[in-house]
């Protein structure tokens, strides 16, 4: 194009050379003015565009902004017609693209972090900020008209298309790119249409999210329901990174993630793509956005790393592990700068590995927390809640009554007395209703408990330590390494030069500064989305895997590819190209070494002040952990004081209660006793003779007496007393105990016994033929029947003494307990009277009874609170002098409290959770007199050795015992077993 004579003010200007072209002009350096350009138009029609370029020139604009290219001067032709604008010169700038994108990236902006793309986003929210101050919109936000510098200024270029408000009249913005185009104004024509700042704020949100997630667009992702081109996604509100609504879509595989991003930010992506809420404005997000910049986060794993606060990692490493070959960010030096890979400062690996060892660290396991004593009584809740359950309990007893009253009186009704009665006994003695949301409550401030302690725990750090010092050994093995690694790689790279020279030519071709056909500013937004951005990302997988691509469109760009590798010439002697991967492998492995030497260096001093903080936190009082604590302290003795046991309740009942609990307990006895005879019609007489008062001596107590022979399959047969012969027939088995209530004479000589039969009939039997068994004096009780302890205390006066002492012992201890004390002491001694047959089995049995009773009387007066466990077997005694002397275990030790506390679902070991490890641990306890565990060994594992350990690591922390006991009562070390299950938890 010839350019005419063109005037400013009047006076000839001359155009330099072209340095831009666009659909509607030519952009060229003026001579004399080298911070100065000028746009000519070439369109025919610049009649609108010369009233909008008129007005921002007299609005004075360009004088007000130095963040916008705005017009300065009006520019005519020889004949004085509109012809162009004269505009500041911006140097040094590149498309915004150019920088979000990793791949141009890396060719065009080398040493920039993240840091330098969030401050980019933050000064272009900024300029953005000062063009709406200036009453103008922007309209066409697009990344070719956003400029950048390597210092991260930006610059906007284009204002001639801007809209722009003068007075009354309005000069509106008539073109726009869709992948920046507000869902509103998606498909409609552009032409006439007034434009507003929060159109706007959607292109700004688009540039930021695709500055700070790597180049990807918040409306490209997977559809589940076929092809969703990127203008429909737009218009339908399909944000495919959405955390709050369901959008059909999600993101691509291996990009970043909103839950990466600390929540304001988050939320200010959802809110600029929800159509129901405000998109935030320009100045907004420029104060946002300094937010971010002063939360970064430096990666621990690459230095080169810095990321924002969110709820995980660092997200860079995360998207170049699912990538292969990805690096979105170099490394800062540049080419010819590559460190020397000796030491400097004269670093000597040797020492610091030295002052390494030297440090010694404290105990894996962190001691109790330190917690101040709590001696809480019943909150007003519990009190509340006991009041109501104690007139509950009242209503059930009335309701018994009425039951016992009505079996009594209409026996004919029994199904019905006895289910009133039945069911109102089981509301009685079970738990109350009311006491359902304490021990709720008390089951949440268990856990809270547990989830604080395991969380002061991790604070603590004694297993972080040990991992730090892990670390410190692996860089120490890394960095001896290091000088053969880097040997290799080189090595490896001149193996491979064509490859790479392939790699590099295939890269520096780009997919946005190509010409292929189908393939637009649209698609190829939703290419580099999917992390396909040059020629050597482009695969036929890859690119069927995106949504709006099918077999056409791949092939195009296969074919693209195919052309750009066939163009594609080997340089066998080394090259520009060649010196700089050497020199980049070099920096890399330079770069990696002060890494690892300066975590060497360090190494002794931060393992050092880390364990010493450690230390000191264990003894320090945490404050969160005392609160959670005292909730729970408080949940347990409100649960044990409203769902107390009924021997608890009983305890604490009133005399009232009491009389009334007495006086239903009384009448149950009586129906029970009666029951048979309420309920079973009476027995047909009998055909036995009757034994008249005069012939028969009733005995005053009952006695009882065994069978002791038999004839046949009869016991006796007899003539009625009245002498009248009469077969009395009773088949009794030899050994058969029968309950005797008198003796009579026979008519034909000798004595029978009579007892009461079984149907509640008498019975006649030879006296001959009986054997009688001795009885308590004045009960009628057999010694010689029931279980073993009630046999042996029946017989022995002295042990029945010792049996009274206990019983006083055990009413003295309760009634001195507190609240928690009176349930352990309960429970202990439900346990110790439900062992003591192990004495059956010793050499002397009366002796072990009576030194059991001795050593329990003497535990209840001093106040311990100790359970009887399991009996455990006592190995034979060695007849050997020289044998090692082991205290004979009589009272085993007893696990103190719920078995079930000691290992809850919260204490599940991460890494056995995730590989889904589950399994069954039994374990060998040795616990000390003093009732602690100080060993603990695995008799039968689970298979991980993470359960394994980690139940030796709980129970030895947690679990707290009755010592055992030998035969004179005193405390020795012995062995207890303990079973742990672990089960996957269910959600």
């Amino acid at each position: 194009m010839t350019v005419p004579t063109l005037l400013l003010e009047g006076r000839p200007i001359r155009l330099g050379k072209r340095i831009g072209k666009g659909g509607e002009g030519e952009v060229y350096a003026v001579e004399g003015r080298a911070d100065q350009a000028l746009k000519v138009y070439t369109i025919g029609d610049t009649g609108d565009r010369a009233a909008k370029v008129e007005a921002m020139v007299r609005a004075g604009l360009a004088g007000a902004s130095k963040l916008v290219s705005y017009p300065s001067a009006v520019v005519t032709d020889s004949k004085g017609r509109f012809a162009g604008f004269l505009m500041r010169l911006v140097h040094g700038h590149q498309p915004i693209h150019h920088l979000y994108a990793p791949g141009d990236r890396k060719a065009n902006f080398p040493t920039a972090d993240y840091r330098f793309l969030v401050h980019t986003a933050r000064n272009v929210a900024s300029a953005l900020a000062d063009v709406h101050a200036r009453r103008c919109v922007i309209g066409d936000i697009n990344h070719s008209g956003i400029l950048v510098s390597d210092q991260a200024m930006v610059a906007l270029i284009d204002a001639d298309s801007f809209q722009v408000t003068e007075g009354a009249r309005e000069f509106l913005c008539t073109v726009g790119v869709p992948e920046y185009t507000p869902p509103e104004l998606q498909g409609r024509s552009l032409a006439g249409l007034r434009r507003t700042q929060n159109h706007d704020a959607f292109g700004l949100a688009v540039i930021v999210f695709q500055l700070l997630c790597m180049g990807r667009h918040p409306f490209v992702g997977t559809y589940a329901h076929g092809e969703m081109p990127m203008e429909r996604a737009i218009a339908e509100h399909r944000f495919a990174y959405s955390r709050r609504r369901s959008v059909g879509m999600r993101p691509p595989p291996g990009t970043v993630r909103l839950k990466d991003f600390p929540p304001q930010i988050a939320g200010a992506f959802e809110a600029a793509f929800d159509p129901a809420a405000g998109r935030p404005t320009a100045a907004q997000w420029v104060a946002l956005l300094e937010e971010l910049e002063n939360q970064l986060r430096r990666c621990s794993a690459n230095e080169l790393h810095y990321y924002p606060p969110g709820e995980s990692d660092c997200p860079w490493c995360r998207m170049e592990k699912a990538v292969p070959g990805l690096a979105l960010f170099m490394s800062p030096l540049p080419l010819g700068t590559t460190k020397n890979a000796s030491p400097a400062g004269g670093f000597s690996l040797q020492a610091a590995w030295a002052a390494i060892e030297a440090v010694r660290l404290p105990s894996v396991d962190a001691p109790n927390p330190v917690l101040p004593p709590m001696d809480l009584s019943p909150s007003q809740a519990a009190l509340a809640a006991a009041s109501k359950s104690r007139g509950q309990r009242i209503w059930n007893a009335v309701l018994v009554v009425i039951g016992i009253a009505g079996l009594a009186a209409a026996p004919g009704a029994w199904f019905v007395w006895l289910g009133l009665g039945g069911y109102n006994v089981y509301r009685l003695l079970g738990p109350a209703s009311a006491g359902g949301p304490i021990r709720k409550g008390s089951a949440l401030a268990k856990a809270r408990w547990n989830a604080a302690l395991a969380d002061w725990e991790r604070r603590c750090g004694g297993p972080e330590l040990r991992a730090n010092r892990k670390k410190l050994g692996e860089a120490k093995q890394e960095l001896e390494q290091l000088p053969s690694e880097l040997q290799k790689r080189l090595t490896s790279y001149e193996a491979n030069r064509r490859d790479f020279q392939l790699r590099t030519h295939l890269e520096n071709h780009r997919i946005g500064a190509a010409k292929i056909k189908g393939i637009g500013p649209g698609r190829t937004a939703a290419l580099a989305s999917w992390g396909i951005e040059s020629a050597l990302q482009i695969s036929y997988s890859r690119v069927m895997a995106i949504d709006g691509f099918g077999p056409a469109k791949a092939a195009a760009l296969i074919a693209w590819r195919n052309m750009v590798e066939a163009r594609f010439v080997f340089e066998p002697r080394p090259n520009a190209a060649d010196a700089r991967e050497k020199d980049r492998i070099n920096r890399d492995a330079a770069q990696r070494g002060d890494q690892l030497r300066t975590m060497l260096a360090r190494g002794a001093h931060d393992l050092h002040v880390a364990s010493l903080t450690v230390q000191a936190r264990w003894k320090s009082v945490d404050q969160a952990l005392v609160r959670v604590h005292r909730e729970n302290v408080q949940a347990q003795v409100d649960d044990a004081f409203v769902n107390a046991s009924l021997g608890e309740r009983v305890m604490r009942a009133s005399p009232l209660a009491s009389a009334i609990g007495i006086f239903v307990l009384l009448g149950a006895m009586i129906v029970m006793a009666n029951l048979p005879k309420m309920l079973i019609a009476p027995a047909p007489p009998s055909a036995a003779p009757v034994v008249s008062q005069r012939e028969t001596e009733k005995f005053e107590t009952p006695r009882i007496y065994r069978v002791t022979s038999r004839t046949g399959t009869t016991v006796v047969n007899v003539r009625g007393a009245a002498g009248s012969d009469a077969a009395i027939v009773d088949k009794l088995n030899a050994g058969t105990e029968v309950r005797v209530i008198g003796r009579s004479k026979a008519p034909n000589g000798g004595s029978w016994l009579v007892y009461v039969r079984g149907d509640g009939s008498l019975g006649y039997v030879f006296e001959a033929l009986l054997t009688p068994i001795p009885t308590k004096a004045g009960t009628g009780k057999t010694c010689g029947t029931g279980p073993w302890i009630d046999r042996t205390l029946c017989g022995d006066a002295s042990l029945k003494a010792l049996d009274a002492q206990l019983t006083e012992a055990y009413r003295a201890a309760r009634g001195s307990a507190s609240t928690d004390g009176k349930a352990q002491i309960l429970e202990a001694q439900r346990t110790w009277l439900g062992r003591r047959d192990v004495c059956e089995g010793q050499p002397d049995p009366a002796n072990c009874l009576a030194e059991a009773y001795r050593s329990r009387i003497a535990e209840l007066s001093s106040g311990a609170v100790s359970v009887l466990p399991s009996p455990v077997p006592t190995a034979p005694a060695v007849d050997s002098p020289d044998a090692e002397q082991v205290p004979r275990v009589f009272l085993p030790p007893r696990l103190k409290g719920d078995a079930s506390s000691l290992v809850t679902a919260d204490d599940y070991p991460p890494s056995a959770l995730s590989s889904g490890e589950a399994g069954r641990v039994v374990v060998q306890l040795h616990i000390s007199p003093d009732g602690r565990v100080d060993d603990c060994r695995v008799s039968l594992s689970s298979g991980f050795v993470d359960l394994d350990a980690m139940t030796c690591r709980l129970l030895i922390r947690r679990a707290r015992y009755s010592p055992g006991q030998d035969a004179s009562g005193n405390p020795v070390g012995a062995t207890a077993t303990q079973s742990v299950v672990w089960n996957i938890p269910s959600n």
